[in-house]
Parts: structure tokens; C-alpha cells; sequence
């Protein structure tokens, strides 16, 4: 899939950028590739179950419907925890809350390193070198370690979760896209642009935005089971949700304490991450084969 871009000129006096693809459609080859469609199908699964909460699971998350630590019935597929609440019922409400925060977090990563790495890729100078330092800082420590110092300042709490992985993660996109725009400034359809007399903030939105969004788009899905990570090992440290909400993280953490007695109160929550985590790693490594065909696997 070769990207070629030409310039045709508009009547307001500038250029438009034209992407041409001769490989055909993206989306038809994403929806080709075996590897993403099985990652799409196991995030979507997951995204739709938890969506569905309040219809499909068998009661209210906090309410006690059973002995403790009953097994596995028909009522209760996945059985019941320390104080008697239904697990799938737990699983499915605090994965609302997971993914729900995950996505937040993600997004606004996302945009932040979007806008602070194409300034700096774009103007250079002084915001490049300003910017560049503080990308070095972040990066130069544990982004794990960095998110549960920053939380433990602000205190506890989901939402003080989500800030302290913002502050640290953002650095990672706003790399790769000073990167990308450091590759784009200086070519052709750029120049051209500014010759028009087309202005800095429409050369960035109209020209360099549509050539450099697939490497971000493609982090985010490969980075969004790491996020998730994050989050359940925060809210596992007990920074997260307060008891008695649902949480992934806060799940196992409260299995944690019944690990010798009833070990698949951890299985459960354990296993929603594994399966989420890997559903967003095989639909980023589809993603990236499809908007980037020189990582594409050998064996395509």
C-alpha cells in the first residue's frame, strides 16, 4: 500500500493535500487481516458485554444474592465472592469502569502528545528544545513508578489515577509525532503550502494532520492494553475505585486476600485483562501492518 500525495491547488489560494492509496482501501485490508479481525472481535465482544451490564448481568453489582464464596451455579455462573455479591455481575459493572477510564486516559494522551508534538516538530527552536527536555524527564523514569508517585500526591481516587498516567504517558505520542513531522515540514506539498500564503495553523490542521495521524492512531491501539494495565495495578495498590464500586484493578486486589481459599476470585478479573489486553495487541499489530506497510510481517 504506497501513500503518494499531490498538491492540487483550491480557489481560496492554497493547497489541499491528496492522499492516494495504490494498495486499495485500508479498511478493506484491515477487515482482510486474520490477526485483526480476531482483535476486533474480542474487544468489540468484551465492549458490548460490559456495555450491556444493566440487561444481561444476573443482579446488582454491590448487592449480596448468595453465601459466601458459593460456587459456580446457574444463578451465579462465576460464583460469589467474600461477602456474597455475584462475580460476573462485578465483572461486567467494573468493566465499565476499566475500560471506561482506560479510553479517557487514552484519548486524552493522545491528543496532548498530538498537539505538543507537532508544535514542537513543526516550529522548532526554542518550543522544540523546551518540549524535547521535558519529554527526556518523563521518559527517563518508570512510567508505572511516575503514575503512582503523581497519584499518591493527589490522593485517591479514580479520576487521580487517570491524571497521573496522563502526565507521564503523554510523552510517548508527542515523540512519535515530533518525529513525523520532523520527516513531513521540509517536503514538497509543504512548501507549497506556504507559498499559497496558507497560515501555520492550516498547514499543521489541513496538511500535516492527515499524513501523520496513522502512527498515532496505531499507538493508541497497541497502547491501550498497557493503560489498562496501569490502571488495574493502581487501583490493585488500592489508589483507584473505593470499595464497595467495581473495578478490575479492585477486584483482585480484593481477591488477593482469599488467594488460599478461593483462587478463582482472581482468575476472573485476571483473566477479563488478559483477554482485553490481547484483543487490542492483535488489532494494533492488524492496525500498523495495514497503515504502515513497511512493518508489515514477513510472512504476508
Amino acid at each position: 500500500m504506497t501513500a503518494v500525495t499531490v498538491m492540487p491547488e483550491t480557489a481560496d489560494g492554497a493547497a489541499d493535500t491528496v492522499v492516494l492509496r495504490a494498495a486499495g482501501n485500508p479498511l478493506r485490508s484491515l477487515l482482510g487481516d486474520g490477526t485483526a479481525l480476531l482483535g476486533l472481535a474480542i474487544v468489540s465482544g468484551i465492549m458490548m458485554a460490559v456495555a450491556l451490564a444493566p440487561w444481561i448481568a444476573p443482579s446488582k453489582p454491590n448487592a449480596i444474592v448468595a453465601p459466601q464464596f458459593a460456587a459456580p451455579s446457574r444463578a451465579h455462573p462465576f460464583g460469589a465472592d467474600h461477602l456474597g455479591r455475584d462475580v460476573l455481575s462485578r465483572l461486567l459493572f467494573g468493566g465499565r469502569v476499566s475500560i471506561g477510564a482506560t479510553v479517557v486516559a487514552t484519548v486524552l494522551m493522545a491528543l496532548i502528545g498530538l498537539v505538543i508534538g507537532m508544535a514542537a516538530g513543526y516550529f522548532g527552536g526554542a518550543v522544540d528544545a523546551l518540549v524535547g527536555r521535558v519529554i527526556d524527564v518523563l521518559v527517563a523514569f518508570p512510567s508505572l513508578l511516575l503514575s503512582l508517585v503523581i497519584t499518591g500526591a493527589l490522593g485517591v481516587g479514580l479520576r487521580n489515577v487517570v491524571i497521573g498516567l496522563v502526565v507521564v504517558r503523554w510523552a510517548s505520542y508527542a515523540r512519535i509525532v515530533r518525529a513525523a513531522v520532523l520527516g513531513e515540514r521540509e517536503k514538497a506539498y509543504v512548501e507549497a503550502a506556504r507559498s499559497f500564503g496558507a497560515s501555520d495553523l492550516r498547514i499543521l490542521r489541513r496538511h500535516l494532520l492527515p499524513n501523520i495521524v496513522a502512527p498515532v492512531v496505531v499507538l493508541t491501539s497497541l497502547d491501550m492494553g498497557g493503560i489498562l494495565l496501569s490502571l488495574a495495578g493502581l487501583s490493585f495498590l488500592g489508589l483507584g475505585v473505593r470499595s464497595p464500586t467495581a473495578e478490575w484493578g479492585s477486584m483482585l486486589s480484593e481477591a488477593s486476600a482469599y488467594i488460599g481459599l478461593a483462587p478463582h476470585l482472581m482468575w476472573y478479573p485476571g483473566g477479563a485483562i488478559l483477554v482485553f489486553v490481547l484483543g487490542f495487541n492483535l488489532l494494533g499489530d492488524g492496525l500498523r501492518d495495514v497503515l504502515d506497510p513497511r512493518t508489515r510481517r514477513s510472512d504476508q
